[in-house]
């Protein structure tokens, strides 16, 4: 859910393409309500980033996650965060 301070929906965007993250990332700025918290390259990437930002305190809420990845595929992702007990909302884009 959204953080219960701002109430803002913290966003993840998952895409290896950079021109392609950079869109998503500003459409989902564009959005009220919703803030693009980081971009990640790759489904490790994106794990890792899920996982220091629940540490810090800062969790994602969402993860807007392309299925094509170079390393894994989004649904590899998916299975991995739940694997490790990550309970963050994924919308998966192909």
């Amino acid at each position: 859910g959204a953080g219960p301070v701002t109430g803002t929906v913290r966003v993840l965007v998952v895409d290896d393409e950079p021109l392609t993250a950079a869109a998503h990332a500003e459409y989902v700025e564009r959005s009220p309500g919703f803030r693009a918290v980081a971009t990640a390259v790759s489904g490790h990437t994106a794990v890792q980033a899920v996982q220091a930002a629940r540490r810090a305190g800062r969790p994602v809420d969402l993860v807007l996650l392309d299925v094509n990845l170079p390393d894994m595929s989004g649904l590899d992702v998916a299975r991995t965060l739940r694997a490790r007990g990550e309970s963050v909302d994924l919308l998966v884009i192909t």
